[in-house]
């Protein structure tokens, strides 16, 4: 029996058919969309003149609470501590609360009826 070569081998392979070269895939008619769920609309009740707004809510709970810290006011919001003292500093530029920042600790926002009892016993002692 003859001993089998690398030549041979290799010119069995050069024989052989090769397989066909797949044809590119054909563009699809339609391209496909992809599905995303979508929110409803929080539409206002119909007796309602007025929106109310994030920073309408922050004040509505200052007013009723006095004080509030950024901190409680951010996890009741669930936004960052950053964004509840741009508000704060929003409400405080048009005379609607007080913010207070203390030396040791987070900012707290008051409301102005608060600060101005503190102003009016400071005068009198």
């Amino acid at each position: 029996m003859p001993k089998k070569t690398k030549a041979r081998s290799e010119e069995k392979r050069a024989n052989m058919p090769r397989p066909p070269i797949p044809a590119p895939p054909t563009p699809m008619s339609k391209p496909m969309k992809r599905r995303v769920a979508l929110k409803p609309i929080k539409r206002p009740p119909e007796n309602v003149d007025f929106l109310e707004t994030d920073i309408d809510r922050l004040f509505r709970i200052i007013e009723s609470e006095k004080k509030l810290s950024i901190k409680k006011a951010a996890k009741r919001f669930k936004v960052p501590e950053n964004k509840i003292e741009e508000w704060g500093t929003i409400l405080e530029e048009n005379g609607l609360i007080e913010m207070d920042y203390p030396t040791f600790g987070k900012p707290v926002m008051k409301s102005k009826s608060v600060s101005n009892k503190n102003a009016k016993k400071q005068e009198e002692k």
